[in-house]
């Protein structure tokens, strides 16, 4: 599975936004978040702008340069927000203009798509919230991302379940990358463990890095620096 770092360090991105499925209160620290891994080049944010649950919308598209696109319902209870939303995407991969996606929300509708834009070699992102997110869709992308994520304020508490398969998720990670000398190297386990898993996020465990996490769990393994002082890499390897 591709991850960011295979691809350029600035790939230009594609932000489209299901805006009848995603709050605009985290567009901010939603496109900084794509900024992490890109640059997002076109913005875009669709949905029935005459509905009053897009007046959110309506208030920030000026501030961050997002582009409304009009989807307008044809047919009584029908929506034609995620229809008009994979028709650009397709539009928009065949023109080669960019080298990535990202998919703003929680509908299992998209899963086809994002399967689709990664048969074409491209990097794709989806920010949704993640106990809302069918995981077919998750486990599609390269990236997935829930915008709790992005304030302290959302950042729920590590659940002791959510810790143990934190620990369970690195243990994996670890016997897939470690070496003949059973060291694993600290960025090919960060991303094996994306590859493993493209939603499991450092910040639900309050850890800024890898080795935030890899330390506050020194009782399953050992760190090996190359040397004191300075940039260094970094090995683990698991305690008996």
């Amino acid at each position: 599975m591709p991850e960011a770092d295979t691809f350029s360090e600035r790939m230009t991105f594609a932000v489209l936004i299901d805006g009848d499925n995603a709050q605009p209160a985290l567009i901010k620290e939603m496109l900084e978040e794509v900024g992490r891994h890109g640059v997002p080049t076109i913005r875009r944010v669709y949905g029935d702008w005459g509905k009053d649950h897009m007046g959110g919308w309506s208030k920030v598209i000026h501030e961050y340069a997002l582009q409304p696109i009009q989807t307008s319902s044809f047919v009584a209870g029908k929506n034609s927000t995620d229809a008009s939303l994979i028709i650009d995407a397709m539009d928009i991969l065949y023109s080669g203009n960019v080298e990535a996606f990202c998919i703003v929300s929680s509908d299992s509708d998209y899963t086809h798509l994002v399967m689709r834009l990664r048969e074409a070699g491209k990097f794709v992102m989806v920010i949704g919230n993640k106990q809302r997110t069918a995981s077919p869709l998750i486990r599609s992308t390269n990236l997935f991302v829930d915008p709790r994520n992005l304030t302290s304020d959302g950042q729920d508490e590590a659940t002791a379940e959510g810790l143990d398969k934190a620990r369970q998720l690195l243990t994996r990670a670890y016997e897939l990358t470690e070496g003949d000398d059973g060291w694993a190297e600290l960025g090919a386990l960060g991303d094996m463990l994306r590859q493993l898993d493209s939603s499991f996020d450092l910040r639900e465990y309050g850890a800024e890095k890898l080795l935030d996490l890899i330390e506050a769990n020194d009782d399953l393994f050992e760190i090996r620096r190359e040397r004191d002082s300075g940039p260094s890499p970094v090995y683990i390897r698991k305690r008996d």
